[in-house]
């Protein structure tokens, strides 16, 4: 009887830390994902690859100094005039679809407040 009620402490053991256990690391990757996808936005547009590039150019160099500009990756890094930094990214999808992207972080935190207003502008012109 002493036996199989120390099998029963430690199989009860075992079982409440490793389900805390696989809540903690499940809370970690749901917080993880929730927190990479802040100040993230992305669309897709019915525009070649090189039109969605001049006008993404165009559109951002209005916004703030850009950092970083390179059409063979499809990547544009701007810090904004109002404070901020964003990335726009654009692949290209198809002859005739390009997908936009825009990345951007306010005091080293993702916002999602930047990045709404600047894709609109941006989405706009790609209408």
């Amino acid at each position: 009887m002493k036996n199989t009620f120390r099998a029963l402490i430690i199989s009860l053991i075992l079982l409440t830390t490793s389900c805390v256990g696989t809540a903690i690391a499940t809370a970690v990757v749901v917080s993880g994902t929730y927190i990479a996808n802040q100040g993230y936005i992305e669309q897709f547009v019915d525009r070649s690859y090189d039109s969605c590039w001049q006008n993404m150019d165009a559109y951002v160099s209005k916004l703030g100094e850009v950092t970083y500009n390179s059409k063979n990756e499809g990547l544009i890094k701007v810090d904004y005039l109002d404070g901020g930094t964003g990335t726009f990214s654009i692949k290209k999808t198809t002859e005739r679809a390009t997908q936009i992207s825009l990345k951007c972080y306010r005091y080293g935190f993702p916002s999602n407040t930047l990045a709404e207003a600047y894709f609109a502008g941006l989405f706009e012109q790609l209408k």
